[in-house]
């Protein structure tokens, strides 16, 4: 979609407050943001999805100032769309569980932990199940 309407803006930002307890309005910048992402191909339902994601993202639980228009509709956003929440919360239990290696095997652990989850960020899916692979290698 390339032209969205007032409509499309309003029930995108609704959906927002209403999942995630805000009270943002439709200004020129969130609609900018907002545009750029629909110029890529976005539809409503792919913020719909970005939305609900992050909701379940333990960074973002943890981090609720971020549930905002700037970061969620930014230049990530595909990354936030394609995000898996049960794939983070396996990923965080595995990395809960590194504690019990070495200090050496930690810090391999930890390495691949933080470039997957840059990857994963960034939208670059496939580079983060490779990382994340690397590390089932590791701990078996």
């Amino acid at each position: 979609m390339t032209n969205p309407t007032n409509t499309d803006f309003l029930e995108i930002i609704q959906y927002l407050n209403l999942k995630a307890g805000k009270k943002f309005m439709v200004t020129e910048p969130h609609k900018r943001l907002m545009r750029a992402r629909f110029r890529e191909g976005a539809t409503v339902e792919d913020f719909k999805k970005a939305i609900d994601n992050q909701l379940q993202d333990p960074y973002f639980r943890e981090n609720p100032k971020y549930m905002r228009p700037s970061t969620l509709f930014n230049d990530k956003f595909g990354g936030y769309v394609n995000n898996n929440p049960p794939a983070i919360k396996e990923f965080a239990k595995e990395k809960a569980e590194v504690s019990k290696y070495t200090p050496e095997v930690q810090a391999k652990i930890n390495a691949l932990a933080k470039k997957a989850s840059t990857a994963f960020k960034s939208g670059d899916m496939k580079a983060a199940k490779e990382y994340q692979l690397k590390i089932k290698e590791i701990t078996g």
